[in-house]
């Protein structure tokens, strides 16, 4: 046990960068094995889009959708963001459109996808036009029958 002591006495400085070495491979390890993963997948969904392949929503598909969208009168602009599971639309109105006119041209984008697609993604549409009334969005969850309007905007 003297031994021991005496050697822990004559190499401190030794022990200490030894002891701080390990530690700092320690900590690397966990962030490599613990934190990293996520990163290195390249997703930030993990493995909740793993069945996304079945329902590709394929460019032409939302290009008419746009198109269709596009072509009431009252529709200034068309934009689509997709995120994860969730597909995002923004209509943007010109002036003067009614609410319910608005919601009508919105349900297009749901007509436009087929029921498969209808039970795996979720979909936003966002409603933007002047007047009291705006923005609005509404929310289509998987399989729900209709779209769920929120009350923003509305007095």
């Amino acid at each position: 046990m003297e031994q021991i002591l005496d050697f822990i006495k004559d190499h401190k400085k030794g022990l200490f960068v030894g002891l701080l070495v390990i530690l700092v491979i320690a900590a690397i390890i966990f962030t490599v094995f613990l934190l990293a993963p996520p990163i290195m997948n390249g997703s930030n969904y993990g493995d909740r889009l793993d069945g996304e392949k079945k329902y590709k929503i394929s460019t032409d598909v939302v290009d008419k959708i746009k198109t269709d969208v596009a072509k009431d009168d009252s529709v200034k602009k068309v934009t689509y963001r997709k995120e994860g599971r969730v597909l995002n639309f923004t209509i943007k109105f010109e002036d003067g459109v009614v609410l319910d006119t608005a919601k009508k041209v919105a349900n297009q984008v749901i007509e436009g996808l087929s029921e498969k697609n209808l039970e795996y993604y979720d979909i936003q549409i966002f409603l933007d036009g002047d007047g009291d009334a705006y923005p609005i969005i509404g929310y289509h969850a998987k399989e729900a029958e209709g779209i769920s309007w929120g009350n923003a905007g509305v007095k």
